[in-house]
Order: C-alpha cells, then sequence, then structure tokens
C-alpha cells in the first residue's frame, strides 16, 4: 500500500531539470565612432621580433580627428619632429618632416600605407567571436581580449572603443576625447595640392 502510494506521488511531481550554467555573455562588437570624434594613439614601436636584439624606437604619438569623410593626423615622432596627414574620403595626403611646405604625397585608399590612415581602427579586426579569449583588466580596467596570429586587441568593457593593440613590433595605445566645436577645416595648401592632383589624375575627384 505504501509503495503504492509512493508510485503515484513520484507520478505526480515532476522530475526537476539538471541545473545549467548559463553562457558567458559575447563581447560588444568594435564601436563605430561618431562623425565628428577625436582620439590620440601612442604607439611604442620595437626594431626587431627578437627580445635578445631588440631597440626601444621610442614612442610616437599620432592626434586624429574625424568629421565625416575628413580626417586629420598630427604626428609626433619620438625625436620631436611633427607632420601633418590629412584623408579626403579615400584618399591620403601625407607630407614627412623635412618636406618643404606644400608638398603633398598622394596615395588612394587602395594603397597598404593608406589603408593604415582610411580605417578607423587598423589591426582591431581580429575583434570577432572567433577570437575572443575573455575579460581582461589594464590599468584598472575592465576589457575584452581577443587573440590571433600574434596580434592582441582589448576594447573597452561595455562600449567597444579600442583600449589597446599589440603586435610582435609594437603596442598601440588608444584615449578618445570629444571633438572640438570649431569646425575641421582644410587648409589652402592642402586644397592647392588637392587641385594639382585633380588636375594632372584624370577622373580624379576628392570628394571630402
Amino acid at each position: 500500500m505504501i509503495s503504492r502510494f509512493l508510485l503515484c506521488l513520484a507520478l505526480l511531481i515532476p522530475a526537476t531539470a539538471p541545473a545549467q550554467s548559463a553562457s558567458p555573455a559575447p563581447p560588444p562588437p568594435l564601436a563605430k565612432p561618431p562623425e565628428n570624434v577625436e582620439w590620440t594613439v601612442t604607439i611604442k614601436g620595437r626594431t626587431t621580433r627578437d627580445p635578445a636584439t631588440d631597440t626601444p624606437m621610442g614612442i610616437i604619438r599620432q592626434q586624429v580627428r574625424r568629421e565625416g569623410r575628413l580626417r586629420r593626423y598630427l604626428t609626433t615622432r619620438f625625436d620631436g619632429q611633427q607632420s601633418t596627414s590629412w584623408v579626403i574620403g579615400e584618399y591620403l595626403l601625407y607630407r614627412l618632416p623635412g618636406w618643404r611646405p606644400g608638398n603633398y604625397n598622394l596615395l588612394s585608399g587602395e594603397d597598404e600605407v593608406a589603408r593604415l590612415y582610411t580605417r578607423d581602427f587598423p589591426g582591431f579586426e581580429i575583434v570577432d567571436p572567433a577570437h575572443y579569449t575573455g575579460k581582461d583588466r589594464l590599468d584598472g580596467r575592465l576589457v575584452h581580449r581577443f587573440e590571433s596570429d600574434g596580434t592582441t586587441a582589448w576594447i573597452d568593457h561595455p562600449n567597444g572603443y579600442p583600449v589597446r593593440l599589440q603586435t610582435p613590433l609594437e603596442i598601440r595605445d588608444y584615449t578618445f576625447a570629444a571633438a572640438p566645436a570649431t569646425p575641421l577645416v582644410l587648409p589652402d595648401d592642402i586644397r592647392a595640392s588637392m587641385a594639382r592632383y585633380e588636375q594632372l589624375t584624370p577622373g580624379l575627384k576628392f570628394r571630402p
């Protein structure tokens, strides 16, 4: 009699499902910067991949101001020399320290060097769930870490802005700031270079 009672009780009480561990939350995607923004990249370079023969190259700082399809790079080299580069649409106009004023070289967005400027955050293409290796802390800041082929990228939690990129030859640290209220204006020497290149290159048309 008791056994029949226990059997009926067992049929009435639903079985408890085994506990399942919650899946970890996916990392945020890489942030897309607003149309008007400013950031600074501090670059610490190395000369070789071998620590035994490595010589630090000093620190390079790039201040990037973006406004729509227009952006300006102010680069301060480790020896203190400065240079200014401009991206107009998919084209890069740059001059190196020591070049005479107004002398800018032109590269299209298809060029490997130009892509380092026309893209927002080069190297952060590895920010993808397939390369996600977990949360981390940098300088007490909660970040998400991604690793692929010797490159490590860290992005901010929870907004997804770049924090650091480390490759065998350099470390890039990112800081962001609100863009100045004043608009980004092309200087006269850049406008003159644009007009000259448009005159010399059939079909070329800058579209800021």
